[in-house]
């Protein structure tokens, strides 16, 4: 009877053991095929990162287009105006701030899914050579997520580098318009005061304004002698000693006086009268340096020459 109830004992005793055995085994069982479902739930959102990543790459492609673009349109705005230069910088700013948020966005991503993957590797390195097989699958699909990555900050950091490059070229052209318009709406005194005490004017419309009197040599001895253009004017006396711009002139003004006067008039004659006269129609301020140098030198032609020069430097 005492051997029959040790019997007994150990058969539960057994049955036990093996209850315990196979309710542990399901636990590991159930626990390694959660982290493979959470493994296979990494995976498919690595393939959708990588989705997201071709998408961001079609869209880099396109921007590079846009830029490419906006970098043509840039040569041929040289000739445009303030406020179209103005509208292609901020295409430009906003094309480099949409690269960075984009590329912002896809950095926090990769992080965390480092991190996730940082804690699976360690689950996984305790469930069997079936889980680390897959954790070294997945290291390295990471791996390869963060090679793409860093060519993707590479390629944004070189189109940053070319955006700052157009930057530059747009400032360039924008100073240049800002020269030539400046240029195209000053007039320009021209003297050869070293050669022939000659002076002339030439307004942004084109008037041109040279008189000879009468006797001087190569030109008619009887009657005023009308050069019309800086051409003709340079086919004679070579190029200008100096080359004065003239600010703030009313050029419209000097314009209709010229197309109004009778140039073959004899007040005309006797010296530069007829061009210190334009300049007086241009500005007041301008007739009161003439007057000033009247009294200081007797050559019209150097009176003309440093009333303009004082006129332009502001004094």
């Amino acid at each position: 009877m005492h051997d029959s109830e040790m019997d007994e004992t150990e058969e539960e005793g057994q049955k036990y053991t093996e209850e315990f055995i196979r309710h542990t085994i399901e636990r590991e069982t159930q626990s390694i095929e959660a982290l493979k479902r959470d493994t296979t739930q990494l995976s498919e959102r690595i393939r959708s990162q990588e989705e997201e990543i071709r998408t961001a790459r079609e869209q880099e492609t396109k921007l590079k287009e846009k830029i490419e673009k906006l970098e043509k349109e840039c040569t041929e705005l040289k000739n445009s105006s303030d406020d179209a230069l103005a509208t292609k910088e901020r295409e430009l700013k906003e094309t480099k701030q949409e690269l960075k948020e984009k590329m912002t966005y896809k950095e926090r991503v990769l992080m965390e899914y480092k991190e996730q993957y940082r804690i699976k590797d360690e689950a996984l390195r305790t469930s069997g050579e079936e889980s680390s097989q897959l954790n070294t699958e997945l290291m390295e699909e990471l791996r390869l997520q963060v090679q793409r990555y860093q060519r993707l900050t590479k390629t944004v950091s070189e189109k940053g580098d070319e955006i700052d490059r157009l930057k530059m070229r747009l400032s360039e052209k924008e100073e240049e318009l800002k020269r030539k318009k400046t240029m195209d709406t000053n007039c320009f005194l021209y003297s050869w005061l070293f050669l022939d005490c000659h002076v002339s004017l030439q307004t942004p419309a084109g008037t041109y304004i040279s008189v000879y009197p009468p006797g001087i040599k190569g030109f008619n001895p009887t009657q005023l002698n009308v050069v019309q253009s800086l051409q003709e004017d340079c086919k004679r006396l070579g190029h200008p000693d100096h080359i004065i711009p003239l600010f703030g002139l009313n050029v419209d003004d000097i314009d209709d006086w010229y197309k109004l006067i009778d140039v073959d008039h004899e007040r005309w004659t006797a010296d530069n009268s007829m061009l210190e006269t334009a300049l007086t129609t241009g500005s007041d301020d301008l007739g009161k340096y003439l007057e000033e140098y009247k009294h200081t030198n007797t050559k019209s032609a150097d009176n003309i020459y440093s009333a303009a020069w004082y006129y332009s430097l502001g004094k």
